[in-house]
């Protein structure tokens, strides 16, 4: 979505997100657990997502790692 310039990858809460998703997958790594059944920590953030798109990517990410 940020190479095909639908969100904006200078956003503050794409920007963090992305970062937890790395959080997350390094963590899933660790436990050598397949991440398909892997449950971790839920995401939060702390950024304000811009309405529309931005905040249901976001809520989707977050509803989709619990």
């Amino acid at each position: 979505m940020i190479r095909a310039n639908i969100v904006d990858a200078n956003s503050p809460a794409i920007a963090e997100a992305l970062k937890a998703l790395d959080r997350y997958l390094k963590a899933s790594q660790a436990q050598d657990v397949p991440l398909d059944t892997w449950v971790g920590p839920p995401l939060t953030f702390t950024a304000a997502a811009r309405p529309g798109l931005e905040a249901d990517v976001l809520e989707a990410m977050k509803m989709s790692l619990r």
